[in-house]
């Protein structure tokens, strides 16, 4: 966890910008209709846009570590006031391939949302003075995809993701799989979100951060 200090604190950018969205595809898909382009044009902040698809919580190749496939690594130091993440998808799926995931679930957050790399950098980015805005993952879309082995390994990660944001006032969590609740809303794919898909999580987004 000593790594995922330093990245936070120690090896960022400089950026300005009210937002910082960190996390993976969910956050990043949709180009200029991203989740982060939606809640610039909701709140007319600006929005420093650091999600990577593929972006692991913990990332074990240090060549993908470097290039912005861990999320603390995408990071920039600023006086944010909120900060927007998400992440352990790709964890799940590329560690334990969404089975017997308990330990890797336990890596990521404890049941009881109070240990693990998500809560470390959660407090990390409360110690620096910015707010966070977790968001969980949705559903599938019904249509097969990707993820769907994923479904209950997601869900559980929500749930200790909610029971951590419970414990501070600065911490919110979103659950999106409110709001995905339509094909139309999901790429072609059928794991991520369709541009309809991201302006629904992202005027969810805007919603929780008031």
């Amino acid at each position: 966890m000593i790594r995922l200090f330093c990245v936070l604190m120690l090896c960022a950018g400089m950026a300005r910008g009210d937002i910082l969205v960190m996390g993976d595809s969910v956050l990043a898909w949709n180009g200029s209709q991203s989740v982060g382009d939606v809640v610039a044009a909701r709140t007319g902040q600006r929005v420093v846009k650091g999600a990577r698809s593929g972006a692991r919580i913990v990332q074990p190749n240090p060549l993908l570590r470097a290039a912005g496939l861990e999320i603390p690594r995408q990071y920039k130091r600023g006086s944010w006031d909120w900060v927007i993440l998400n992440g352990g998808a790709n964890d799940l799926s590329g560690s334990c391939r969404c089975a017997r995931c308990d330990a890797e679930l336990n890596t990521l957050l404890t049941s009881d949302g109070r240990n693990g790399a998500i809560a470390q950098i959660v407090g990390q980015l409360r110690a620096m003075g910015a707010k966070v805005l977790i968001v969980g993952y949705y559903g599938p879309s019904g249509r097969g995809g990707g993820m769907d082995a994923c479904r209950e390994e997601l869900a559980e990660l929500d749930a200790r993701a909610g029971r951590l944001a419970a414990r501070d006032p600065g911490v919110r969590f979103v659950e999106t799989g409110q709001v995905m609740t339509d094909p139309s809303l999901y790429d072609p794919d059928n794991v991520h979100p369709s541009p309809s898909g991201s302006a629904a999580i992202g005027a969810l987004i805007v919603d929780a951060l008031r």
